[in-house]
């Protein structure tokens, strides 16, 4: 809207034509239907990207079946995400102050991160490469995937990804403030990474 309220005549313009433009769901009825009180509310059947996403995380990590079932499942899902949530800003300060936007980016890290472990333990490295890669772009600088990116690379056989990896995460954490560095439990694994035996999956 322009800088100052609408007219009222206007503003029920718009009600009535964002009315008939959304419809009505399959039991017929409006899916933004009139409310007899102040305040403006969509059918409570109406749902969103992240709560399907959070359904099939929470299916898929609290289920059972071989793991490539489940991180094929999980890599489906992440096709959901296609970048840092609520990217512009403008008009969605609410999401950032009431917290929606930090538990939306925990959600996801969680799921990428599930993702790579069923895949390392099917053996399926592009499934974890993927993920990574889905989660990096909505959560980039995210230190729980630069470490699953590691231990992927590991189990590529890859130590100069190792190192490629951790030092990409070092640079962005600087880019964002001068005295952040990554987190010891972060240097510990790409330590034991380094000089351990590599897998060669």
């Amino acid at each position: 809207w322009p800088a100052r309220m609408p007219s009222d005549l206007r503003w029920s313009s718009f009600l009535s034509e964002l009315r008939g433009a959304l419809g009505a769901t399959a039991e017929g009825e409006l899916v933004f239907p009139h409310l007899r009180s102040k305040g403006l509310r969509l059918n409570g059947s109406v749902d969103t990207d992240i709560d399907e996403f959070t359904r099939i995380y929470t299916q898929v990590r609290d289920g059972k079946g071989p793991a490539i079932e489940r991180a094929t499942t999980m890599l489906a899902a992440l096709g959901l995400v296609a970048g840092q949530p609520f990217q512009s800003r403008r008009g969605y300060e609410w999401a950032f102050s009431d917290g929606t936007v930090a538990c939306i980016e925990r959600i996801i890290g969680e799921a990428c991160h599930l993702t790579v472990d069923l895949a390392l333990e099917a053996r399926e490295l592009e499934i974890a490469s993927h993920a990574i890669e889905r989660g990096l772009n909505a959560l980039p600088g995210s230190e729980l995937l630069y470490r699953d990116r590691m231990r992927v690379a590991h189990a590529r056989g890859d130590r100069a990804e190792i190192d490629r990896a951790f030092k990409e995460l070092a640079d962005i954490l600087e880019a964002e403030d001068m005295e952040c560095a990554p987190h010891p439990e972060t240097v510990a694994l790409r330590d034991e990474l380094m000089t351990s035996q590599l897998e060669r999956i």
